[in-house]
């Protein structure tokens, strides 16, 4: 165990994820959209970068790699042409775009792995996936119950503890990748070019933020 002390777990995070997604499925639609199948039905023609609809995820402020609480979300670009499917799928992309951000803020400090593991409920979509692949230009794999994986690295912690397990890497001869995802280089070229004005969105609007919500307005 005390060869591991000076082992750290690195995290970023976004206030809101899966609540951004949650939000648009109940709000944003033609009517309300009962499930998550249908939600990525309605969107499965949109292309890459929603025709021009960017969004930010920020509905309840954010921590990284900026710290505010007054930032908010934002739907950027809309026209008369856009339609309830660029809206809802603009926020899956908004949220993807931010964890590209967060990415390249961690990799500031150290260098990440070119294979991005993606868990949590949003993996069990394979549309999510490769969307975030296609915004990270990254290959992305998922494994094996991805809801469960805070309880899975508990557990793995807890075994060296115990002395049950030598070595918290053990833990990947247990837990099993399931898919792997591609990007595809069009759909990447689509998100580098929008990933600047991504960005811009909370720098441009960060006064705006602070007059609109500081009060409670």
């Amino acid at each position: 165990m005390s060869a591991q002390i000076r082992k750290y777990n690195y995290i970023a995070e976004l206030e809101t994820a899966g609540k951004c997604i949650e939000w648009v499925k109940e709000r944003l639609s033609h009517t309300p959209i009962d499930d998550y199948e249908e939600l990525f039905d309605y969107i499965k023609d949109t292309p890459a970068g929603s025709n021009g609809v960017v969004f930010s995820p920020w509905m309840h402020g954010n921590r990284c790699p900026f710290e505010d609480s007054y930032a908010r979300g934002v739907f950027f670009n809309v026209d008369v042409s856009s339609r309830g499917s660029d809206l809802i799928k603009s926020v899956i992309e908004g949220v993807c775009l931010h964890m590209r951000w967060m990415l390249e803020a961690t990799e500031k400090t150290f260098a990440t792995s070119p294979v991005v593991r993606f868990t949590g409920g949003s993996s069990i979509s394979p549309m999510v996936c490769q969307i975030l692949a296609d915004v990270l230009g990254r290959e992305l794999e998922t494994i094996e119950n991805p809801r469960y994986v805070g309880a899975m690295g508990a557990a793995a912690v807890m075994t060296v503890g115990l002395g049950v397990s030598k070595n918290i890497k053990e833990i990947k001869e247990i837990i099993r990748v399931t898919n792997k995802y591609i990007p595809v280089p069009e759909n990447t070229a689509v998100y580098d070019k929008i990933y600047p004005t991504f960005k811009n969105l909370y720098h441009d609007n960060k006064k705006s933020f602070s007059t609109l919500n500081s009060q409670g307005c």
